[in-house]
């Protein structure tokens, strides 16, 4: 460990993550309470308590305004109760029926939580319902993270919609930030009335989300059980899955319960609608990163729109939620003017990347580059008799070489608002943990946009093994900056030895001529869980290149 990497010791490692859960749920508890006094202190209005009718009492500041503000419930299915927020244009200022947008909110926080972008659509004459999810907020019930429950709600809070404004049940749009934006997505599938979504910082894949490559999420399961705990009602069920996928009791049944709650799973459903599908998330998103949405991006037929960026998760949409100027609420508000409103609103349709030299636009994602890289091994190399004197790296695993992707959220941060990326002495990776490989000098500019692919051979090993794999842009000083990784793990042992071909995470970075591009590999990483907390040996061929693909737009 030295001084070029802000690293956690393994003892360190949990403390660590408790300080960020509870500093992550104090934010986020602020946030919704500041949102709430706020829009209090601008004049609410409450409903009966008993049934789904709505009372308006008139907001004294609505006098002023092209439309009324309601605070509602709306009983479901099973006789709860669901917050909700409603902002209703007037009739004198929109008359006839109108479309409508419904927001669902993010993890712990309520239907406060879009006040002002709920105020920026209703002023255009929208017909706005923000509501609390089941368990969050002052909604009754327990929070099963988007399950069945939850998707009844969706037909029961448009039917309260019909029931009780002038709604075009022809044009009703979804939207929402992370844990809404998922809900958004499956809304969109699985709710016949809604016509078009918009989803930031959403999952397509909540099982590659959370079990990446059969590796545990650690650090986020973490914030977002401490969070949820301390701020909503957490379904008992929710413990018991994430004991169970601690343990490996059954992957079957919890990759099933996740990809019952996975916009993916329903894509065709989707398509048979042509529902136009806007989507946003960023490369420093280490809960749900593009590379997890890319395959249900790429499998929609209709109308879509990839919008990515250098931010983490959530910091795309925030500015626009406390009002500021926000590229992609701007997209956002387009998005839904066009296909409800007015198709002569212009959108973009496809994906961008966004970085510090600009945005670029492509109809699909870049694909990799046919010249590859060839990387090779820094370590020192013995021949393994076992398998026919191959020449191979060995290292013990669960020990830390200092190699790391920082310390959870608080690196990225710092990286996404002040282009400062976690660097690392290269030299100072200790290669009795790790295996290093690196590239020759670069003879011009690299300039990657996409989803980076290695290729290596994992050598028989008789204990699980995790892998997590770091990209890092090295300079002629020998310094890296970390522009990439990912994670996979292997829970069964192997006679033979493994081909991996692994993807890492989608982002967009450039390399400089006389740079070289270095590939570290070790077993140990706070993000995640590792496969055994027993320390073992494990081998990675070095009889060939590694071979390294980039995706490189011409």
């Amino acid at each position: 460990m030295d001084a070029s990497t802000i690293a956690v010791s393994l003892m360190g490692i949990n403390m660590t993550r408790l300080r960020i859960v509870l500093l992550f749920t104090a934010l986020l508890t602020q946030f919704t309470q500041t949102s709430q006094a706020q829009t209090d202190s601008w004049g609410g209005t409450q409903s009966t308590e008993e049934n789904s009718e709505l009372h308006s009492s008139t907001n004294p500041r609505s006098l002023f305004t092209s439309y009324n503000i309601t605070n509602v419930k709306i009983r479901t299915h099973d006789q709860l109760q669901l917050d909700a927020r409603l902002y209703e244009p007037k009739l004198s200022y929109f008359p006839g029926t109108r479309p409508a947008i419904v927001f669902t909110n993010s993890w712990t926080l309520n239907e406060y939580e879009y006040e002002l972008q709920a105020r920026k659509f209703a002023a255009k004459g929208y017909i706005v319902l923000a509501y609390s999810t089941r368990g969050f907020g002052g909604s009754q019930g327990t929070v099963t993270v988007a399950g069945p429950k939850d998707v009844k709600d969706f037909t029961t809070v448009l039917d309260w919609l019909e029931t009780n404004t002038r709604v075009d049940n022809k044009r009703i749009g979804m939207a929402g930030v992370s844990y809404g934006g998922g809900l958004a997505l499956l809304a969109s599938a699985l709710e016949p009335r809604v016509r078009v979504v918009a989803a930031m910082s959403g999952w397509g894949n909540l099982a590659e989300s959370l079990y990446r490559n059969e590796t545990i999420q650690k650090t986020w399961l973490d914030i977002l059980v401490g969070s949820g705990t301390l701020t909503g009602n957490l379904d008992p069920d929710i413990f018991s899955q994430i004991k169970d996928m601690e343990a490996r009791k059954d992957p079957e049944a919890t990759r099933a319960w996740a990809l019952l709650r996975s916009p993916e799973t329903y894509v065709d459903r989707i398509n048979a609608k042509g529902v136009p599908v806007f989507l946003q998330n960023s490369y420093l998103d280490a809960l749900f990163p593009p590379l997890q949405i890319r395959p249900f991006y790429e499998k929609l037929s209709g109308p879509k729109r990839m919008m990515m960026d250098e931010g983490i998760h959530a910091s795309s949409a925030i500015p626009g939620i406390l009002g500021l100027p926000s590229p992609v609420w701007s997209e956002v508000h387009d998005w839904m003017d066009h296909f409800l409103v007015d198709s002569k609103v212009n959108v973009r349709t496809g994906i961008s990347f966004q970085d510090g030299w600009g945005t670029d636009y492509y109809t699909d994602y870049p694909e990799l580059s046919s010249n590859n890289l060839e990387l090779r091994a820094v370590n020192n190399t013995t021949n393994d008799p076992k398998e026919g004197n191959r020449r191979v790296i060995t290292f013990r695993g669960n020990t830390d070489s200092g190699a790391t992707t920082g310390i959870p959220i608080l690196s990225d941060t710092i990286d996404s608002y002040t282009n400062l990326e976690v660097k690392k002495i290269i030299a100072n990776i200790d290669k009795r943990y790790a295996a290093v490989f690196q590239s020759k000098r670069l003879s011009r500019d690299l300039h990657v946009q996409g989803s980076s692919r290695v290729h290596f051979t994992l050598m028989p090993h008789d204990t699980p093994v995790t892998l997590v794999v770091y990209l890092y842009d090295e300079n002629t000083l020998g310094i890296g900056s970390l522009a990439s990784f990912s994670v996979t793990s292997f829970h069964e042992p192997s006679l033979v030895p493994t081909d991996v071909s692994l993807d890492l995470n989608i982002t967009s970075f450039k390399v400089e001529k006389a740079h070289r591009l270095t590939v570290a590999i070790d077993t140990l990483d706070s993000l995640y869980s590792p496969a055994t907390r027993e320390p073992y040996e494990l081998s990675i061929a070095a009889d060939s290149a590694m071979m390294l693909e980039l995706p490189m737009p011409e």
